[in-house]
């Protein structure tokens, strides 16, 4: 399992992410979308991190960061319940979530 591979991914859902932050209503741009991308920021952040750190350490990394993604998604969730995106772009991105805490969780038992 390569970390280029999760950091990608969890890229690709933060370029969705803030285009589609961009187009909500402002009441809901400042309170739910500056949430979840926060949420998508600290994800990038925490698999970024992992690579600069020695083995013992990425483990504890690459499970917060999974536990990120998962977060994330509920947060995306939320934003297709209150029909700020559509199902399509809510679809990719969960995706997108989805594949990038595979790739932790891979990366977190290749350090075993």
């Amino acid at each position: 399992m390569n970390h280029t591979i999760a950091f990608q991914k969890a890229c690709s859902a933060y370029y969705l992410a803030a285009d589609l932050i961009e187009q909500f209503p402002k009441s809901q741009r400042y309170a739910l979308g500056a949430r979840t991308e926060t949420n998508v920021l600290e994800l990038v952040e925490w698999i970024a991190m992992a690579e600069a750190l020695p083995d013992p350490l990425k483990g504890r990394v690459y499970s917060e960061a999974t536990a990120k993604a998962d977060v994330c998604g509920v947060l995306i969730r939320l934003c297709l319940e209150r029909k700020l995106i559509g199902e399509t772009n809510y679809f990719v991105l969960v995706g997108l979530f989805q594949e990038t805490a595979k790739c932790c969780v891979g990366l977190n038992k290749s350090l075993r």
